[in-house]
């Protein structure tokens, strides 16, 4: 039985409105690393044409950096960030509008999940083209039934729009466009067998397809490899798991939390499954939709490319299908009895428990306190020049860099890489050491030596929320007899 009316727009607007809030809160706090990358491959940019054109790097997520240019001259965190934000809504309000398997349950589960789920909140208030593509990736889910509905033009030249749109936010948007175009050329084929799945193919994919085929001439060959911490490819998936269900953080430095994280992603994967196979059995092409986009397309690329570095947020198209495969089963269970109503809602309870402690965290401690950092080195420091080195020298020192402009008027931060340190001589020891981590288990040293005339004691530590920004440990360097 379908709730009433009434009932259903209250659970639709209360979820849309908390989802909405969590993602508004989120905004307000320090740009991080990858953020300040983006922030200045805008502002290095000549012309929109050059982003695309000249620019070749990993944070250049080509709409989002368009985006950046556009309001360069009001900059501000909010505006930075404000793409994503109204990206993040649309895409609650896509979920509602998809023509489910499962019907309206699916509907408000998935909705829930979506409104509720760390990983949506954090990347649709963060200046980045995650979110602009899972976006636009639920937006052309909800498009297909309508142009098979109607065959009319321009919404397949809203297809196209929004295909093309998708591949510049993130190139990983291939993931999504594989199984959409393996799912709509299914749906076709089952309605009209190959003359339909040709026209499918030719008026719906041949433009973004040939889009792709530019752009990765233009831009994406010229991409130099990812870079940072290497981990086991395995890790950064039932890390991505854990995370975005609630779930601990896998991490080597506890092994309880760990084998939780472990458990976890494998209860996910049988869920999905099981799922799977019930869709297949009831003969819904939805199980092809969700096989291809939560498993083969982003293990496949995986597989083929074998990237250098895997981080969580590569992988977001294949976390967005599970979430909505979740739903179903949610969906499935809840219809069966009372006591697959009772647990199907108490699930959903332990999802959004988890993930509002993550939220909570997002939002009190943000992507790291950067400045809040500096300003506190800068309260405990009489002379002008503020002299810092660190563990990381990428890392800290671009966001040193972009933050200590802040501080300007009353004192000059200057960053020693390891590089500058060694021309300074044995002698030289920087006022202040910064050391980083994004484990939230890492136990940070009380003394760091950096040589016999260098150690630091820990003053402060200064936290961050996950997956996003690191903690940061200020250390100040004492007197070595």
């Amino acid at each position: 039985m379908e709730p009433k009316p009434k009932k259903w727009v209250f659970a639709f607007l209360a979820m849309f409105i908390a989802g909405g809030t969590l993602r508004f809160l989120g905004v307000f706090n320090d740009l991080w690393l990858d953020e300040i990358i983006s922030l200045n491959l805008a502002r290095q940019a000549g012309s929109p044409l050059e982003i695309l054109t000249l620019i070749y790097s990993d944070n250049n997520h080509v709409l989002n950096t368009w985006w950046l240019y556009f309001v360069g001259p009001w900059g501000s965190v909010f505006l930075d960030r404000l793409l994503a934000l109204l990206c993040g809504v649309q895409l609650l309000i896509s979920v509602a509008l998809v023509e489910w398997p499962h019907g309206l349950r699916q509907r408000l589960f998935a909705l829930a999940l979506c409104s509720f789920s760390y990983l949506l909140v954090l990347y649709s208030s963060e200046a980045r083209g995650y979110m602009p593509m899972l976006s636009l990736a639920a937006a052309l889910m909800c498009l297909l039934p309508l142009y098979e509905r109607e065959r009319r033009l321009t919404i397949a030249m809203l297809v196209w729009l929004g295909a093309v749109l998708g591949f510049l936010s993130q190139f990983t948007f291939a993931h999504f466009y594989a199984a959409f175009l393996g799912w709509s050329s299914l749906r076709a084929y089952k309605r009209g067998g190959r003359p339909e799945l040709f026209e499918t193919l030719a008026v719906l994919h041949l433009a973004p397809l040939a889009f792709f085929v530019v752009i990765y001439f233009v831009h994406i060959q010229y991409m130099p490899p990812g870079s940072g911490a290497l981990r086991p490819y395995l890790d950064t998936i039932v890390n991505l798991i854990s995370l975005g269900f609630g779930g601990p953080q896998l991490s080597a430095l506890n092994i309880k939390a760990g084998a939780v994280a472990l458990l976890l992603a494998a209860a996910l994967f049988v869920i999905a499954l099981i799922e799977l196979t019930l869709l297949w059995r009831q003969g819904s092409d939805w199980w092809f939709f969700y096989a291809l986009s939560v498993f083969v397309a982003p293990l496949l690329s995986v597989v083929v490319l074998e990237p250098r570095v895997l981080y969580e947020r590569y992988l977001l198209v294949g976390q967005l299908g599970l979430y909505f495969l979740t739903a179903g089963f949610l969906a499935r269970i809840y219809e069966k009895s009372v006591g697959g109503k009772v647990i199907s809602l108490l699930l959903l309870s332990a999802f959004v428990a988890g993930n509002i402690g993550y939220i909570k965290e997002l939002v009190v401690y943000g992507r790291g306190n950067y400045r809040q950092a500096l300003s506190y080195i800068a309260g405990q420091s009489v002379v002008k020049e503020i002299f810092l080195s660190g563990d990381h020298d990428f890392r800290n020192s671009k966001v040193v860099d972009y933050y200590k402009e802040s501080f300007k008027a009353e004192h000059e931060f200057v960053y020693f890489t390891s590089d500058k340190l060694q021309s300074a001589g044995a002698q030289f020891c920087p006022g202040w050491y910064l050391m980083h981590s994004q484990d939230r288990f890492f136990p940070p040293p009380k003394v760091v030596s950096r040589s016999a005339n260098c150690s630091y004691s820990l003053d402060k530590e200064f936290p961050s929320a996950l997956l996003s920004g690191w903690r940061w440990f200020v250390y100040k360097a004492y007197p070595v007899n």
